[in-house]
């Protein structure tokens, strides 16, 4: 027992001391400019920079970051407790209307910060405001086009192998199938605040490294599927209370990144993901596997691309982006 409770310790102290360095790195950041201000959706989103803490920290290199600020949702139980604890000002009085501002004190009801350092080009195009088109993309253009770029010039995954190698969020894991071929890890996606069920959201990562997005699926992937729509369904219902039918699980084409995931969230959760240009409903990509196994390698997918990446110029360049389109906003 007592080796245990030293091994502890020392976690807990590690734990610790990442924490205040993550907390650091936060408190150096710099803005340079601004990337996109949504006031619909309260959230705002910056480049900057993070200079070392030290002269002698890596080379004196200044990463380049990107920084999201969002407002949490409300949590509808503790609204009477935010009313009373806030520190208040009074700004408008008329007859039986009033208006006030109320500075938050406790943490439910604080900014949500999201950190990416360093970020690369890529981080930063995907969060700038920019114009965006609709790409009919056929099984050619994806062989021809897509899929070499995306070879070229991808995300990198190292993140989600480090979920999967349990070398990184750990303890936010609610649920875990360990086969290679046919198994998953749940956990929450960073846009949930954690407690509001309405706005819940969380990720299912298959284990399965080979595959990319819904494109490579075909029927030896079904048990894959199926388990992901069984297992989530049930586990949230015994862990949240929420019904399978009030769950909305889907995959994303283009997705954000190149390891195959199914969204799940609330079905009164309006999130940009969830439309027509990106989202497949998990139950509709089965049935239809089933119906033809290679469905996705045949099918033309149709999604919108921001002009300012590389995917863009390389179709308009070869034909495929119709210059008297419409541009349409994006949304991450």
């Amino acid at each position: 027992m007592r080796v245990k409770m030293d091994d502890f310790k020392k976690r807990k102290h590690d734990e610790d001391e990442d924490d205040e360095a993550a907390i650091g790195v936060l408190r150096r950041f710099e803005q340079v400019k601004l990337l996109r201000e949504d006031s619909a959706k309260k959230l705002v989103v910056v480049e900057g920079q993070i200079a070392p803490e030290s002269a002698n920290e890596d080379g004196n290199r200044v990463n380049k970051a990107v920084l999201i600020l969002e407002k949490k949702p409300f949590v509808v139980d503790d609204i009477e407790d935010f009313v009373h604890s806030a520190n208040s000002k009074l700004t408008f009085v008329n007859d039986c209307y009033s208006n006030y501002q109320l500075a938050p004190s406790k943490l439910n009801h604080d900014v949500k910060v999201t950190l990416i350092n360093p970020a690369t080009e890529k981080h930063i195009l995907k969060y700038m405001e920019q114009e965006c088109f609709i790409v009919h993309e056929t099984k050619e253009i994806y062989n021809s086009v897509t899929l070499p770029l995306l070879e070229e010039q991808g995300f990198s995954v190292e993140w989600v192998h480090n979920i999967l190698d349990k070398k990184a969020e750990v303890d936010k894991v609610i649920f875990e199938d360990p086969d290679l071929r046919h198994g998953f890890v749940l956990l929450p996606d960073m846009k949930w605040n954690g407690t509001e069920l309405e706005s819940l959201y969380l990720v299912a990562i298959a284990h399965n490294r080979n595959l990319k997005s819904i494109r490579d699926l075909n029927r030896s992937h079904l048990p894959l599927l199926k388990n992901i729509l069984e297992q989530s369904t049930r586990i949230i219902s015994e862990v949240y209370g929420v019904a399978p039918c009030k769950l909305r699980l889907y995959c994303h084409y283009e997705p954000s990144y190149y390891h195959f995931h199914v969204h799940i969230n609330h079905i009164r959760f309006d999130c940009a993901g969830k439309d027509i240009m990106r989202a497949h409903l998990l139950s509709d990509i089965i049935d239809n596997i089933e119906m033809k196994s290679n469905y996705y390698q045949e099918k033309t997918l149709s999604y919108m691309v921001a002009e300012n990446t590389l995917l863009f110029k390389e179709l308009k360049n070869r034909g495929h982006i119709d210059d008297n389109q419409v541009p349409l906003l994006n949304e991450f």
